[in-house]
């Protein structure tokens, strides 16, 4: 058990490891300091937790309180529950993803761009590894209005609908790349 101190100060070379070795009582108080105001300690639970979600389905136990989130005032709050649930997608054997799927989409209207630009990535995610999904997915974005955001942001939110619609097109899963992994040279 890592005591709360030692979670703060975990570097970025150290967080692969320090989330494996995360007990179910630390992942609790970590998706508790999501809820922080204190930016690092909500960015450092962030981190830990997706990380770990990549490994393990432990942090989907508190699927429910990423799915809250959604719905928050705060832009900050409403991406870090999508993120999450895209963190956990693969885990999601209850089907709780078709049931949060709509708040999910809703984001896609998001009145910020960087937490509309967050939903398009996060569902990249849920779509490669929900591909009974796609198809609604698909249809939410033909109700994307670009014009609506902020023009410095499009380009950005465009690559991000490239990713999203490939996933879309594909006929099979494939993973996709981990936080930790390297994209594969193709030259």
């Amino acid at each position: 058990m890592i005591a709360q101190e030692r979670l703060m100060t975990v570097t970025r070379e150290e967080i692969g490891e320090v989330a494996r070795s995360l007990d179910r009582h630390q992942i609790a108080l970590l998706v508790e300091w999501l809820a922080s105001k204190d930016d690092k300690r909500r960015y450092q639970a962030l981190l830990l937790l997706q990380h770990r979600s990549m490994i393990d389905s432990d942090v989907s136990v508190h699927w429910s309180t990423f799915q809250g989130k959604l719905k928050h005032e705060n832009s900050y709050q409403r991406s870090i529950g999508i993120i999450m649930i895209a963190e956990n997608v693969q885990w999601d054997m209850e089907g709780r993803m078709e049931k949060s799927l709509d708040d999910c989409l809703s984001l896609l209207g998001d009145k910020r761009p960087i937490t509309v630009r967050q939903c398009i990535q996060a569902l990249t995610k849920i779509a490669h590894y929900n591909a009974a999904l796609r198809t609604r997915i698909a249809a939410a974005l033909e109700e994307l209005d670009l014009l609506r955001i902020k023009e410095s942001m499009r380009g950005s939110v465009l690559r991000d609908l490239k990713a999203l619609r490939s996933v879309l097109d594909e006929r099979s899963p494939s993973p996709p790349l981990s936080l930790s992994e390297p994209p594969a040279n193709t030259d």
